[in-house]
């Protein structure tokens, strides 16, 4: 037999590197957050911001509005109004060439009419371009194209899709919110372009804004689908084998194959299978134990003993990530989410195994390294194509008859869906997850309802979680991941 330790208690060196991973990951959707609640601000320009219940201008929301200007160029000027002076701040962080365009005056220094129009038609077609770029990097440096397309979707999408969506919005209301007539309804980033009459400025915006629309709603998101049912596909090994383990005096960590319902045995000469074995050995260890453990690998490879050196209780980690789904089930709850834990980890581990083998064969799955390897699992990252069309679910809607019923159902939903399905390594990040669209949702009342206070703290409060969260960075999952690349001796602590 082969005899092995594995320390199943955090060290404190790993700390700020557990952090760092944290807050890598935590950082788009931060930036997610802050981009979708200044989508989200145009909620409070609408016409009921406006109107009473009757449909005529309530006074109270006039005087509430009443030191707003309006903007031809970018709808509501919030610049000038006490109400909501921190959007156009906020807004900076979508990126777009408007934002810079207003950042920097430019309109003072060159005509406006050309200067709105070069700038409308740069906001949604910069991203692609970039994307572009990164193509052509991708053949020069094989998976770095890739990668480098991830970070700036990541970057730049939401400011693009809003932006293309803006080119189709007409303006017809005035500034003292009644009714435009047609014919003399404008569009709102172009007001020289007027909604009913054609002209070849009009077509090129139609253009720009089509061919947008079709990169931001299909190709992108396909592009990802395809991202997905590639590890779908090569990625499947992983999951023809199933880890069990008996527990007695000592741990017994099994590998069965799912159709044979045998142990599975090591084929000659190919320690994959022993690697994989070793990786849900890993996993129990971390959700298990607190402490060494001294971990035998039996001759023929087909288990694995597991027994504790220091102590048999079960790890911090394991104590805290209990799902609150858990604490309203039966009494023995807390036990049934340690399974499922050891279970869903060794999955994990299992795959990265697999992906480990593969991954420098495949251009695809190279480039996608980092952005797999901050799901929990890899086919969560569907995950990532939802957000992407909720991104343009939202920025569609915004302007609206029924804005608000669409925005508050979108964000509840994905609110919703994060709590359920935990798709992120860390739970921290599903947490800020979850709460950053159940402030979004918050975020989308307050605007329509003009009461900024409650929006800024929607807008706060998922940055002030993320800082909580920073006390205690460290999870079941790292540890688990630290355990396993120390077994395999790529860790700081080489297995003894």
């Amino acid at each position: 037999m082969r005899r092995f330790s594995q320390n199943a208690q955090s060290d404190r060196p790993t700390s700020l590197t557990t952090l760092k991973s944290q807050l890598k990951s935590q950082l788009p959707l931060l930036l997610q957050m802050g981009q979708l609640w200044s989508v989200l601000s145009i909620l409070a320009t609408s016409q009921s911001a406006f109107s009473g219940f009757d449909g005529e201008p309530s006074p109270t929301n006039v005087f509430k509005t009443a030191a707003a200007t309006f903007d031809a160029s970018n709808t509501w000027d919030f610049s000038t109004s006490s109400t909501f002076w921190e959007v156009p701040y906020v807004q900076v962080v979508q990126l777009s060439f408007s934002n810079l365009k207003d950042a920097l005056h430019v309109q003072c220094k060159f005509e406006g009419a050309t200067v709105r129009l070069a700038f409308a038609l740069a906001s949604p077609l910069f991203p692609l371009l970039v994307l572009l770029c990164c193509s052509v990097l991708e053949v020069i440096s094989r998976g770095t194209g890739i990668a480098a397309a991830l970070q700036a979707l990541t970057i730049l999408y939401i400011g693009g899709a809003s932006s293309c969506a803006d080119l189709f919005v007409c303006q017809d209301i005035d500034g003292s919110g009644e009714s435009l007539p047609k014919e003399f309804a404008f569009r709102k980033s172009l007001p020289y372009i007027e909604c009913q009459n054609s002209s070849p400025v009009k077509t090129l915006v139609d253009v720009v804004a089509y061919v947008g629309t079709f990169c931001y709603g299909m190709v992108i998101p396909l592009s990802l689908l395809y991202l997905y049912a590639r590890q779908h596909m090569i990625l499947k090994s992983s999951r023809m084998t199933v880890a069990c383990a008996s527990q007695g005096d000592n741990l017994k960590v099994y590998l069965y194959k799912l159709r044979e319902c045998a142990l599975a045995k090591v084929p000659n000469k190919d320690d994959r299978f022993t690697r994989c074995l070793v990786a849900s050995a890993a996993a129990y260890v971390a959700v298990l134990f607190h402490g060494r453990a001294r971990v035998w690998l039996v001759d023929d490879a087909t288990y694995i003993v597991v027994k504790p050196v220091t102590s048999t209780h079960p790890t911090e980690h394991a104590a805290l990530d209990v799902y609150l789904l858990d604490l309203l089930g039966p009494e023995d709850a807390q036990e049934q989410a340690k399974t499922l834990k050891c279970r869903s980890i060794a999955e994990m581990l299992t795959e990265r195994v697999i992906l480990q083998d593969v991954i420098h064969t495949d251009r695809v799955l190279l480039g996608a390294k980092q952005l797999l390897l901050k799901y929990m699992l890899c086919k969560h990252l569907w995950m990532e194509i939802a957000q992407k069309l909720v991104a343009v679910a939202l920025v569609s809607s915004v302007n609206s008859v029924d804005s608000l019923q669409f925005s508050v159902g979108i964000t509840l939903t994905m609110a919703a869906t994060s709590l359920m399905v935990q798709p992120y390594l860390q739970q921290q990040v599903n947490a800020l997850q979850c709460w950053c669209f159940i402030c979004l949702a918050l975020a989308a009342l307050s605007f329509k309802f003009q009461c900024p206070w409650s929006s800024r703290a929607a807008l706060l409060f998922p940055f002030a979680l993320s800082a909580l969260q920073a006390l205690r960075p460290d999870n079941v999952e790292s540890l688990a991941i630290r355990i396993w690349e120390d077994s395999r001796g790529g860790g700081k602590h080489p297995c003894l």
